[in-house]
């Protein structure tokens, strides 16, 4: 898919593709969702190394400029707040829900984007850095 990114004056292609389910992996799905609903449940954050976080932010960050978001949309407000209580007990990040039309999500600010920065960056693939970057390098006009 492709859409023309009038702001930027660039071309954007989207990539999409459908894997084969196995029931192996249903055991994932048991532990994210009660029904059709994403749930973060407690002991989720025992997983959350560097590594997870940077594949977490890969998929669903994004970087402003000037500070970093996580999509957590589907997340009730109270287990927002139990990610933004993760990221300052464990990582000394202070985190904040914003709102984001009519959900919220997880921002950090340009210090604290920093340090969430030095913590995945090791674990960023290539062609995802601009993901981190500083400045953005995907805003570059060739």
């Amino acid at each position: 898919m492709t859409w023309h990114d009038k702001k930027r004056n660039k071309e954007h292609y989207s990539w999409y593709f459908h894997s084969k389910s196995l029931e192996q992996l249903g055991l994932f799905q048991q532990c994210f969702y009660r029904g059709k609903t994403k749930v973060l449940t407690k002991d989720i954050f025992d997983l959350l190394t560097p590594r997870a976080l940077a594949v977490w932010f890969m998929d669903d960050g994004s970087n402003t400029q000037n500070s970093y978001t996580i999509s957590t949309h589907c997340f009730s407000n109270e287990e927002q707040k139990s990610i933004i209580s993760f990221f300052k007990k464990k990582y000394d990040i202070n985190a904040k829900m914003v709102k984001d039309r009519s959900k919220f999500k997880i921002a950090l600010g340009r210090n604290e984007y920093q340090k969430l920065s030095a913590i995945i960056g090791p674990y960023i693939i290539p062609s995802m850095n601009y993901k981190i970057a500083s400045p953005r390098n995907d805003f570059v006009r060739t």
